[in-house]
């Protein structure tokens, strides 16, 4: 999985009501019960060859990589949803079934109320692809997200951060004309500056959204602007990094 190396390998199988939560509504975890046909643990980057981050916002001692076996691809979001939700370490979730394959990544934070919980400040799931046919999305996914190829290794938050972003990338590439140009800056070098960036496709994605749903000439030519705005900064962050 994403050329993860092979002393970071557990192949750890779990029992499928591990994964089910006791407060989940009946017909939810029914839901839940139907879908999941097996999960297992493959590869768990641990110890300090990459930091850990300990702080007061995050507890990043793992990166956990499970490959999770569904019924049928079409649940992929919603099992996603849930597991991450469970899975208290930073976790790359590949879902399958048996012609297609889906990808979920979350960046978690402790709770202010209780630091044994998480919140999930953001979260990525890379749509379907195809398992048995040549797939765009899937052989750039395996080229950005491969090991070898994520620059920033400072730490475990921000190697899964740059996982995070170019997984968005990739289920995004229509976004911006200059993704190319993203993938190919020195952002990845600077978190902070991946994270502006990040924001920025999300919220021109959203107004892409809005544009559609919009009847008024006048909003269309507000979000336009806006989106120009922060097409703008955008190209600023990834020249002047």
């Amino acid at each position: 999985m994403l050329n993860i190396p092979e002393k970071y390998k557990v192949e750890k199988s779990f029992a499928i009501k591990t994964f089910i939560p006791k407060e989940l509504k009946p017909a939810d975890k029914n839901k839940l019960k139907q879908s999941l046909k097996s999960v297992k643990l493959e590869y768990q980057i641990a110890g300090e060859g990459i930091p850990s981050v300990i702080n007061e916002d995050y507890n990043c001692q793992v990166i956990a990589f499970f490959s999770v076996e569904l019924e049928d691809i079409k649940h992929a979001s919603f099992v996603a949803n849930i597991l991450q939700e469970m899975i208290k370490p930073l976790a790359v979730v590949r879902l399958y079934d048996h012609v297609h394959e889906a990808y979920s990544l979350a960046i978690k934070r402790l709770s202010k109320q209780d630091e044994k919980e998480i919140v999930i400040e953001e979260i990525v799931l890379i749509p379907k692809m195809s398992k048995i046919m040549p797939d765009k999305t899937k052989m750039m996914l395996n080229q950005q997200l491969d090991f070898v190829n994520i620059i920033n290794k400072d730490n475990k938050l921000n190697y899964y951060k740059e996982l995070l972003i170019k997984s968005y990338m990739v289920a995004n590439e229509n976004t911006v004309s200059f993704i190319k140009d993203i993938y190919d800056s020195k952002i990845w070098y600077n978190s902070n500056k991946a994270m502006d960036v990040f924001r920025g496709l999300k919220k021109i994605n959203l107004i892409k959204f809005e544009m559609k749903k919009s009847t008024s000439n006048t909003e269309k030519t507000k979000l336009i602007s806006r989106q120009k705005e922060i097409i703008e900064d955008m190209k600023n962050i990834i020249t002047e990094v």
